[in-house]
């Protein structure tokens, strides 16, 4: 077997799970859609961090050696920071839902990898000149799917650009501390972060009265909220992240970033699989933002 042979052979499994995490990814929008007409998305965020979290503790056990299983000062510095920011995303693109398509929420939200060449300029990182053809695609495809001005986006769809920021700066932000710690503990660490402030949204959304908490937490009794939550949490949390963290390994970033700016697109199409409605405009829209969102990836 030749070198290349291994290589291809090494990054195949990595580049099938990621084609997974952005299928996965994409379909969270309109799984997350219809669980938030049964429950609020205060209490939704909270349980499914939870839920990904508790899912963590065994992997951190079985993937580090005895003494080395609580994370260090800076991965908890680090941790925290990303937690927040991921917290600051999820929360936009949740109460985002509430009035926007999961096929617009997904297109917005993938806007973040257009942006990230701008924030990493931030770190002293050069921005590539195929960063501004990117993001003129992508404001292109966001005027055709707002109707050239004449639908107003609304606070939905500011939430969720406001999301697509939030992601922009933890991937970055990622990219800066992953060299100095241990995936596993920083993932961990950042999901507990962004269990513990979830919990303090509801808390605040429901002015601490622990009995509509616990009325809210009871909506988890509906099918379409367990499954959403049981995908959200365990399939598009603990295993994507952690997932992406076993393909960074192997493949080239630009690699990465192309098949993860697949999401927006299978945002799009589940959300028309399973009936909701897209017009010629929006469709050529969309097409151009994941246009953008590939083109600032490659």
């Amino acid at each position: 077997m030749t070198l290349a042979d291994r290589r291809q052979a090494r990054s195949l499994p990595a580049l099938m799970l990621l084609l997974l995490v952005a299928l996965v990814w994409g379909a969270t929008f309109s799984l997350t859609k219809g669980a938030l007409a049964r429950t609020s998305a205060e209490s939704f965020l909270f349980l499914r961090f939870v839920l990904a979290t508790m899912a963590m503790m065994p992997v951190i056990y079985f993937s580090n050696v005895p003494g080395k299983r609580l994370p260090k000062k800076d991965e908890f510095l680090a941790g925290g920071l990303l937690g927040l920011l991921m917290w600051a995303g999820y929360e936009l693109q949740t109460i985002g839902l509430r009035s926007i398509s999961a096929s617009l929420s997904g297109l917005l939200t993938g806007l973040s990898v257009v942006m990230v060449p701008y924030i990493s300029h931030f770190f002293h990182r050069k921005v590539r000149s195929n960063a501004v053809v990117a993001t003129f695609l992508a404001l292109l495809g966001t005027v055709l799917i707002s109707g050239f001005g004449k639908v107003n986006f609304g606070i939905g769809a500011w939430l969720t650009i406001g999301c697509a920021i939030s992601f922009a700066l933890q991937i970055t932000v990622t990219d800066v501390v992953i060299s100095k710690c241990d995936t596993v503990r920083l993932v961990f660490v950042e999901l507990a972060v962004v269990a513990i402030l979830s919990f303090f949204s509801l808390a605040f959304s429901t002015r601490a009265s622990l009995g509509v908490i616990a009325s809210q937490l009871a909506d988890a009794r509906f099918p379409i909220v367990f499954v959403s939550l049981i995908i959200n949490a365990l399939v598009a949390t603990t295993f994507a992240f952690l997932a992406q963290a076993y393909a960074q390994r192997r493949l080239p970033a630009t690699e990465v970033g192309v098949v993860l700016a697949l999401e927006p697109g299978f945002a799009v199409l589940i959300a028309t699989f399973l009936g909701a409605p897209i017009t010629l405009a929006e469709a050529l829209g969309g097409v151009l933002i994941i246009v953008g969102v590939a083109w600032a990836a490659i």
